[in-house]
């Protein structure tokens, strides 16, 4: 269940649900709560009172939060596609496809999307048309969230290492 809360409150405005449910965390964003659940569909609700505005079906479990680029949301999936889509209409913009599942929520950096994958590696997603910038190999897959400081990306994966990519470069600095 997604519940919206009144702040000053606590009670609840509204709710809404799907038969399997969100792993995921919602995002805000013009009047908009965008959040993907269970079976694959990234929704659209009103922040005001929870009316759906859109629906998109990908092909697999969304456990990626949303995030922003211009007029578009950005969604990761276990079918293993980072979806652009216009955050008005749902309307698939662009996919990029990786080699496994996608679980982290894309972070976004001027133009770029930088995602962290199953497949072992960062991907640098070009977020005007969809294209592979770079990657670069990180020896074993990751679900988290990758942080951005300057020229630099860090994060963790499932081989137990911490990595500091250089992403100007598109090279490892140090695990």
């Amino acid at each position: 269940v997604l519940y919206a809360l009144d702040l000053a409150t606590g009670k609840e405005k509204w709710r809404q649900t799907t038969e399997l449910g969100f792993n995921a965390s919602p995002a805000v964003r013009d009047g908009r709560v965008f959040i993907g659940d269970i079976d694959g569909k990234a929704y659209a609700f009103s922040a005001a009172d929870g009316a759906p505005q859109w629906t998109f079906a990908a092909d697999a479990e969304i456990d990626s939060s949303a995030n922003f680029f211009g007029e578009n949301v950005l969604f990761g999936s276990q079918d293993a596609k980072l979806y652009c889509l216009a955050s008005d209409s749902g309307e698939k913009v662009w996919e990029f496809q990786i080699q496994d599942q996608i679980r982290c929520t894309p972070t976004v950096v001027e133009n770029r999307a930088f995602v962290a994958g199953c497949d072992g590696k960062l991907h640098i997603i070009g977020l005007d048309d969809g294209k592979a910038l770079a990657s670069v190999e990180i020896h074993s897959p990751t679900g988290v969230t990758p942080a951005v400081e300057g020229d630099f990306v860090y994060f963790g994966g499932e081989g137990g290492e911490f990595y500091g990519i250089n992403w100007r470069e598109a090279k490892t600095a140090w695990t």
